[in-house]
């Protein structure tokens, strides 16, 4: 496909590339489960999908490692809850402090990320100015010459700094952007860039 716009590679996006409505209908599994129920299947290597259960290519960790994060986060539901209160941002530094005292420093930004997203979909309790990035979406950012601020040891870029057309964009969709159109955001970037 040839973009010219930041809005087209947004409405591939939201449309016909399935991208965010397959994330869309995973979270809202999530937001139909109880709070152990969310921590369990956050924690497990499948991942629930219109399709049934798929092998989630984003868990790199082992079943011992998975297994000790459920039971770290599970024992500490209800500081879970009370970081969900104060939003997303304090949900993701509860969860990354739960792991750390669990001695899982391996589990890193990504999966902390990732545990946050799916157990705040349970919570009501989803990003809102910070867009996380990490792994390809923190090299898509990058590449896009975004602000990248390390807060917390997550690096994020603010909506607000992304172009118009993409900064209505919710803060979780936006990193799913990044993460499965990044390559068509720099080409557009590279292009604009080039006609000015």
């Amino acid at each position: 496909m040839n973009f010219t716009s930041f809005a087209a590679v947004r409405r591939y996006f939201e449309g016909s590339s399935g991208f965010e409505d397959a994330r869309s209908f995973t979270l809202s599994l999530y937001q139909e489960m109880s709070l152990p129920e969310a921590i369990a299947q956050a924690c497990h290597t499948k991942e629930l999908t219109r399709d049934g259960p798929k092998k989630d290519q984003h868990k790199r960790y082992s079943w011992p490692v998975l297994n000790k994060c459920r039971a770290a986060l599970l024992a500490n539901q209800s500081r879970l809850e009370s970081a969900a209160v104060g939003g997303f941002d304090s949900l993701l530094r509860s969860v990354g402090d739960i792991l750390d005292q669990a001695g899982l420093h391996g589990v890193r930004e990504l999966g902390r990320y990732d545990f946050a997203l799916k157990i705040g979909a349970t919570l009501d309790c989803e990003p809102s100015e910070r867009v996380y990035v990490h792994r390809k979406p923190l090299k898509v950012a990058r590449a896009l010459h975004l602000p990248i601020v390390r807060g917390d040891g997550q690096p994020y870029v603010l909506r607000s700094k992304f172009p118009a057309e993409l900064a209505s964009m919710r803060a979780d969709a936006l990193e799913n952007l990044l993460c499965n159109c990044g390559d068509e955001l720099v080409y557009v970037a590279e292009r604009l860039g080039h006609d000015r």
